[in-house]
This record gives C-alpha cells, structure tokens and sequence, in this order.
C-alpha cells in the first residue's frame, strides 16, 4: 500500500517516520521519544503525525517558557516604569494546555488510551453481578 493510501485510511504505523513538519532541535527529540511510545502500544495511526509533530512543538514551547520564566520573577517591570506579569508564564501556560488537548487525541494518558483501543471504562451492572 502506498504511503499516500496509509495516511488516507488512518493506518496503523508499525515504524516512525520522520516529521511531516520542520521542528526544533528539542522538539524533534520529543517527537522521536513519545513517537517511538505510541508505536510500541500500537497507537499511533498515519494520520496523527500532524498531531505529534504539534505535540512535540507545543511541549518544546513550554518546557522553553518555563525555564525562562523561573529565571525571572512572576511581575516585570516595562520600559514605561508599568508591571506586568512575567509573558513567558502566560506562554507556558497557553503551551501546557495545548500540549495537553493534544495529548488526549494521542492517547498519551490512561484514559485517552482506553476510549482510542475502545474499551469502556464502566462495564454493565449485568456483568459485574
């Protein structure tokens, strides 16, 4: 089957292809990482790789974010002698909460993994007595 065909039909991957995107040095390490993850538990379906490749982008974001935003303080003062809260905190936390939508629609979390294999998490009262 063609690459083009896999993609289309939302075909497992069996090995991880490179990015579909141009990343950073340490976003593409994410992407190698987690990638590697979602293959071995037989998750991760051609048509993610957008999705991973964003993952990847978003959690390099907010790890950046973070680091700068501990090496000040939670207030700066501007240019104009005006306070304001420290950009890169608001960043990193816009970056989290992308990083974390994005994580559930790869099934990087408990519970994620369970609704994407398709099991339920509650069994009927019948079954259980």
């Amino acid at each position: 089957m063609s690459e083009r065909k896999k993609f289309q039909t939302g075909e497992l991957l069996k090995k991880l292809p490179p990015s579909p995107i141009t990343l950073s040095e340490q976003a593409g390490k994410i992407y190698l990482e987690e990638g590697k993850k979602l293959v071995q538990e037989r998750l991760l379906k051609a048509s993610d790789l957008f999705t991973l490749a964003q993952y990847a982008n978003e959690a390099a974001t907010y790890f950046h974010c973070s680091e700068e935003a501990n090496k000040g303080t939670l207030v700066v003062e501007l240019h104009n002698k005006v306070t304001a809260s420290n950009h890169y905190r608001k960043l990193a936390e816009t970056a989290l909460k992308n990083m974390l939508a994005l994580a559930d629609r790869l099934g990087m979390s408990p519970r994620s993994r369970y609704a994407l294999k398709g099991y339920t998490a509650f069994k009927e009262e019948e079954d259980i007595w």
